[in-house]
């Protein structure tokens, strides 16, 4: 979303990477109604985007700036925050692959932090996404708290997968990931 200074400030933050479905659809929904939002995709290079935050007694502030405007942290008040990626390390050659990951772990883990100390609401905290990403725990807690999960199997053998068909009839497959 292009967003100019004259218009209503941004007030919903879209964190998603450039390539993420879910994200353009939600973005369509947020422009149909005319909802005032900025989209940050995070997996574009560090050279297409700035940001900034400063905490100041107990009210953060700062700015986030991309390639199609910029978003100032103190006037949101809602984030959707979907799984994103470090950003791109371009014009990073002579940097060695540990020093990348370095970078790359270091500037996910400040944008988390920033975006959820913001004190908004949120539609898929990122202190909670990993964990929840984790479908196998995620069935354990299920059950562990009485409901009921089907019987489950995971597995790279073809063997396995037909044994459990022959034992529990249909299948339902779904990525792990």
């Amino acid at each position: 979303h292009m967003w100019r200074r004259n218009e209503v400030c941004p007030r919903i933050l879209l964190v998603a990477q450039s390539r993420a479905s879910h994200a353009d659809l939600v973005e369509e929904a947020l422009k149909h109604s005319k909802a005032a939002y900025f989209r940050f995709d995070t997996d574009l290079t560090l050279s297409q985007f700035k940001f900034s935050a400063h905490l100041v007694n107990t009210q953060l502030r700062g700015e986030i700036v991309g390639p199609h405007g910029s978003c100032r942290l103190e006037n949101i008040r809602a984030v959707w925050w979907f799984r994103v990626e470090p950003p791109t390390l371009a014009g990073t050659r002579r940097v060695g692959r540990e020093s990348r990951r370095w970078i790359e772990q270091e500037t996910k883990a400040c944008l988390i932090s920033v975006i959820s100390s913001l004190g908004v609401r949120f539609i898929n905290d990122p202190r909670f996404v990993d964990a929840a990403s984790t479908k196998l725990h995620q069935m354990r807690v299920a059950c562990s708290l009485g409901f009921r999960i089907p019987p489950s199997l995971i597995s790279a053998s073809q063997a396995e997968v037909r044994r459990f068909r022959r034992d529990q009839g249909s299948l339902i497959f779904k990525t792990i990931s």
